[in-house]
């Protein structure tokens, strides 16, 4: 294994170690996250991989769309971005400065409707 190999095994398993008796004198929700941390540690799941796990959902990443690993989810957004030709995929100003578009709208009304509500509304939290 060559030392780069090494060092990253060595990171693995120092990030498994348990270590939740650490934190018992200091604060306790840092305590309690890691007790918590601890049971994954146990089962070898405190590190996540970057690489989709067959039929898991990723809740955690920048990705909780699954858009990176998700091929059929991407052939749907696909399907329904064809239906919308102007509808431009990627950051751009807010509502407020550049207002709004159809496709959104559409989609607000839809929403709205499956839930049974007067209105919704879409925005950026970023």
């Amino acid at each position: 294994m060559t030392n780069g190999g090494e060092k990253l095994l060595e990171q693995v398993l120092n990030a498994q170690r348990i270590r939740a008796h650490e934190f018992a004198d200091g604060p306790a929700l840092f305590y309690r996250l890691e007790k918590h941390l601890d049971e994954y540690r146990k089962q070898f799941k405190a590190l996540t991989t970057r690489f989709s796990q067959e039929g898991a959902i990723d809740f955690t990443s920048n990705d909780i769309l699954s858009f990176s690993s998700s091929g059929l989810l991407r052939k749907a957004t696909d399907v329904e971005m064809a239906k919308y030709p102007q509808f431009s995929i990627g950051s751009g100003g807010s509502r407020l400065l550049d207002g709004s578009n159809p496709y959104t709208e559409d989609l607000e009304a839809r929403l709205a409707k499956f839930h049974n509500a007067e209105e919704c509304m879409f925005y950026n939290s970023g």
